[in-house]
Order: C-alpha cells, then sequence, then structure tokens
C-alpha cells in the first residue's frame, strides 16, 4: 500500500468551518482493529485536511485515550507514548491513517495547532495529499477486550494560507469559484494565518 505523503504544518489556524466544506465524516470504533475506509476518493495532488476529535476507553478504571494521547489514572496525567507497563508495545492506542502513525498536532487554546501538543478538548488535525484513492483509519491496539467508544474522523478540503496559493490557477484547489474570491478568502484570515 502506497504511503501517503503528508505534509505536516507547524500551525493549523482558522476554524475549519470558515471555507471548506465536510466531504466525509467517519466514527473509528474503538472496539476492533479492522480499517475504516472513506467512500470519498481524495483527489491526487489535492491538499485535505483530517480533523479527528473524541475519546475512547481502553481499559476499566479510568483509562481513555484520544488520537495521540493516552490517560493513566496511576499518575492522573495525559502521555503522548503509553506510560509503564506497557509502554514497550510500540503504537498502541494510536489512530493510524492508511495502517501508519502520525504526528497529529494538537491544540492547547483549540486554534493554534501544533506537533506534541495535547488537545484538552480532544480535537486532532493533520494535512494530507490525496492520491486519488480513499483513505483509511484504524485504532491499534494490542487488545479490544475491553475498549468502548469510537473517534470522529472529518476530512475536508484544506484552505490557501497565502495569496500566492491562489495565482497561476492554484484558486482551484480549493474549490473557490475566481481567484478573486481566494484572495479574499486569505485576506479576511491573515491575522490568523500570521499569528
Amino acid at each position: 500500500m502506497k504511503k501517503t505523503m503528508l505534509l505536516l504544518t507547524a500551525l493549523l489556524l482558522v476554524p475549519l468551518s470558515s471555507h471548506a466544506s465536510i466531504s466525509e465524516t467517519l466514527e473509528v470504533s474503538s472496539l476492533t482493529g479492522v480499517p475504516v475506509a472513506t467512500s470519498t476518493i481524495l483527489e491526487a495532488g489535492k491538499n485535505y485536511i483530517i480533523e479527528v476529535s473524541g475519546t475512547f476507553t481502553y481499559a476499566p478504571g479510568g483509562r481513555i485515550a484520544d488520537a495521540e494521547y493516552v490517560y493513566s489514572p496511576d499518575d492522573a496525567d495525559w502521555f503522548e507514548e503509553i506510560p509503564a507497563p506497557y509502554d514497550d508495545k510500540a503504537l498502541l492506542l494510536e489512530l493510524l491513517v492508511n495502517n501508519s502513525a502520525q504526528d497529529w498536532l494538537g491544540s492547547a487554546d483549540g486554534q493554534n495547532f501544533t506537533p506534541h501538543t495535547y488537545s484538552p478538548n480532544h480535537v486532532y488535525r493533520l494535512e494530507v495529499v490525496g492520491e486519488g484513492s480513499p483513505i483509511s483509519f484504524v485504532i491499534y491496539d494490542s487488545s479490544y477486550d475491553w475498549n468502548e467508544g469510537s473517534l470522529t474522523v472529518s476530512i475536508m478540503p484544506a484552505y490557501p494560507k497565502t495569496k500566492q496559493e491562489c495565482k497561476k490557477d492554484g484558486w482551484k484547489d480549493y474549490d473557490f469559484k475566481n481567484q478573486g474570491n481566494c484572495v479574499s478568502y486569505v485576506q479576511r484570515n491573515e491575522n490568523a494565518n500570521n499569528q
């Protein structure tokens, strides 16, 4: 299976609802290791934002996880890597994209998304480039016996961050009607993009 080429941006600002309409939303169950694929084919070369939200239970006693972090009631804290005694299990409790681990971007304030950041609202993002095929998601765990719940994944077209991205027909990559609409969008969101 081809690896999905990822474009990790240091900051993903601008609320998703400001331009891009949701292409597809999936529920990824924590009860099974069976991948869930989009019915939408991601257009080759086009940028998309994946947003995942929610938590699931991975063991009794208040042990929960989200797409990137796990909660240990023993330590009363969230960890990017699962703490001992399970820390020898690579990728345990990760949300995989096309069976590959990702560095999901988290946000402490709900607006600025950066790598290795815990999101108290359990929302994480990732930018990917479409390859002309569906994309799949699975929660990786060594055992699904205690698991409950699911994560919600939304896939939508990305948005331009600079006026330059609107030029030379670049506006077409973002589904604007014309270059002027694309440039106007960037100008309206310029403050958020330059923080």
